[in-house]
């Protein structure tokens, strides 16, 4: 069932060009039916009913067709979104930052700039700060996702209650976005791309990675509240929102997360329905679900905790890579082909790293065996790409890590396209996807990504054509020859 357009008109000279438009338009004034109205007037068979708090809304028309673009009226109240400035435009934003529970998402679009004048009507009035049901969201995502085929597209990742409960929450919405970007880079040029950030308090790892793709000749605005101004934000939200939504529909409608007939509810804290469903929750269970947030304040006070939660920030080592990688990639180059890792004990430099499987993968030295310590959150940020190669698609090593949360996370996957279980897991656990077909070594020179193997075979051809190359085994000690 298609939903009607809402509208905020803020002054009573806003309210004056709006009336005024619809006349001229053949619109008929009707009496209005309640003292919280100021007026309606009807357009075909589309009403418009103003309010008194400024909120103007049209029911949507029995055939489907909207008697005119509903954004001439954005256009005659407010600003107009900023104008496609290059070719590509991508937009970032996130929903559920604030929220007791659930994921937060974060998501980046990408739509043509010659998509702007389609995709501007239709979502102009779509307000991603207003409650709706999930039912609402979801036929704005169904409406946006028609536009596929001409272009758009979009990622999400989601960050973990347990990633939110550990880490500080900006630090990884800029790993994430970094992700987000890594992707986007090997699909567009940059030099023709408009990067806008909802800026949320953007930090170190972020900024250095903006100004990577600035060097590229991309084009990058940091605002807040761009999605009132970036059509292209306010997309990536309306996506954040759709999918936090879908998770909370979820959670509410399951038996097992119902206690005493109360549900989660909407999981902020100014909800008195998820205040006292955690209360019920604890009493009952001692402990909580995954979705619930330990870290935040309301959950710590029916713990029983006090004081402020201790988190850590994910730091990248630069020190690990090779200096001549890190030379081309300062002034915008991405050279894979110079990409080397430094092993902190042995002084090793290398274009192959071990991974061996402990309670997560952790890479090693392929010279002394020793351990890496940050080596995934640093390849993770200067590549950012693995294909995971079809004979290792299915290895209970890549699948224990992943729902581990461990090295793999920090990389967006490059996954055969006949490895559906890999593929479902992924998409669980909100990390970037993206499906290949063909042969390996050449999908990864193309795109510029690292090869993770447990092929002598595939990893010697890698190795041969400067590929990076992640070589997965059982334990070692060292002295690959």
């Amino acid at each position: 069932m298609k939903s009607g357009f809402r509208w905020k008109l803020e002054t009573e000279e806003e309210r004056g060009k709006v009336r005024e438009f619809l006349l001229r338009e053949g619109g008929v004034e009707e009496r209005v039916t309640s003292p919280y109205e100021e007026w309606r007037i009807r357009v075909g068979d589309t009403l418009f009913i103003l309010y008194t708090t400024g909120t103007l809304y049209s029911t949507p028309p029995p055939q489907g067709e909207f008697p005119f673009p509903p954004g001439m009226i954005e256009r005659l109240t407010h600003p107009s979104w900023v104008p496609p400035t290059k070719r590509f435009l991508i937009g970032l934003d996130e929903a559920g930052k604030g929220e007791m529970f659930g994921f937060i998402h974060a998501v980046g679009v990408i739509i043509p700039s010659s998509l702007f004048s389609s995709l501007s009507p239709l979502f102009t009035s779509v307000d991603t700060k207003k409650n709706h049901s999930f039912s609402y969201w979801e036929e704005k995502f169904r409406e946006l996702l028609s536009f596929t085929s001409r272009g758009f597209r979009f990622q999400e990742r989601r960050l973990s209650p347990r990633e939110i409960d550990s880490y500080r929450i900006n630090n990884l919405l800029d790993l994430h976005y970094q992700k987000i970007l890594s992707l986007y880079l090997r699909q567009v040029d940059m030099s023709e791309t408009r990067v806008v950030v909802d800026d949320y308090g953007v930090g170190k790892l972020l900024e250095e990675y903006l100004c990577f793709l600035e060097k590229k000749g991309a084009e990058i605005i940091r605002v807040s509240r761009a999605d009132d101004r970036y059509l292209e934000v306010r997309l990536a939200s309306l996506i954040a929102k759709r999918n936090r939504e879908k998770v909370m529909d979820s959670l509410n409608n399951s038996p097992s997360y119902r206690i005493n007939g109360f549900s989660p509810g909407r999981g902020n804290s100014g909800d008195k329905e998820s205040l006292r469903w955690l209360k019920k929750w604890y009493e009952t269970h001692q402990s909580f679900p995954w979705f619930v947030r330990r870290s935040f304040s309301p959950v710590r006070r029916v713990e029983g905790r006090t004081g402020k939660p201790r988190k850590s920030v994910i730091r990248i080592t630069p020190r690990l890579i090779s200096e001549d990688f890190l030379y081309l990639f300062s002034r915008g180059r991405l050279e894979l082909e110079k990409l080397g890792v430094r092993c902190p004990s042995c002084g090793e430099v290398s274009r192959e790293i071990v991974l061996v499987l402990k309670k997560k993968l952790e890479g090693r030295c392929r010279r002394c065996g020793e351990s890496i310590s940050g080596l995934g959150e640093t390849l993770g940020y200067y590549l950012g790409l693995i294909l995971i190669s079809p004979e290792v698609s299915q290895d209970e090593r890549v699948i224990r890590d992943i729902e581990e949360e461990g090295f793999l996370k920090n990389f967006n996957l490059l996954v055969p396209k006949s490895s559906p279980t890999l593929k479902n897991l992924i998409f669980q656990k909100g990390l970037g996807l993206w499906e290949i077909e063909g042969e390996p070594v050449r999908t990864v020179s193309r795109l510029k990504a690292i090869l993770l193997t447990a092929s002598p075979e595939l990893k010697e051809t890698a190795l041969k054509q400067g590929i990076f190359t992640l070589f997965l085994t059982q334990e070692y000690s060292g002295k690959i020859p």
